[in-house]
């Protein structure tokens, strides 16, 4: 049975700026729509805390929605370690789509350096 060949890009070829740029946009609107929910969620959570359960130690918290009881020192730790996470992955994705932006910024300059804007080929004379 053959191989299928790999398939080499050659220096010629560019690559799809587009469909990355695309990509990440819907990758940082999903994380930021989580990491809103995630603050909302943690804010109707510390709301149902009362004064008496920052210094318990047997002390839970009962989460919203799932009705789950979570020790109120685990809960402390961990809520702010999870929105931690989500936000610096959200901002290695901006800065991603930034870079992203810059390098189809290039890719369609060096193209109207050619003689080609917005996908036509220009007549000479024409502008």
């Amino acid at each position: 049975m053959a191989r299928p060949e790999k398939r080499v890009a050659s220096k010629t070829e560019q690559p799809d700026h587009t469909a990355r740029v695309v990509s990440l946009s819907r990758n940082c609107s999903v994380i930021w729509v989580t990491l809103l929910s995630t603050l909302v969620y943690a804010g109707v959570a510390l709301v149902t805390f009362e004064d008496i359960d920052f210094y318990g130690f047997d002390r839970s918290i009962q989460l919203p929605v799932i009705n789950y009881s979570v020790p109120a020192t685990t809960f402390l730790v961990a809520a702010p370690m999870f929105v931690s996470v989500l936000y610096c992955y959200f901002h290695y994705l901006l800065v991603s789509l930034t870079d992203q932006l810059k390098r189809l910024k290039k890719a369609i300059a060096s193209l109207e350096c050619l003689g080609f804007r917005h996908g036509c080929l220009l007549k000479p004379g024409s502008s």
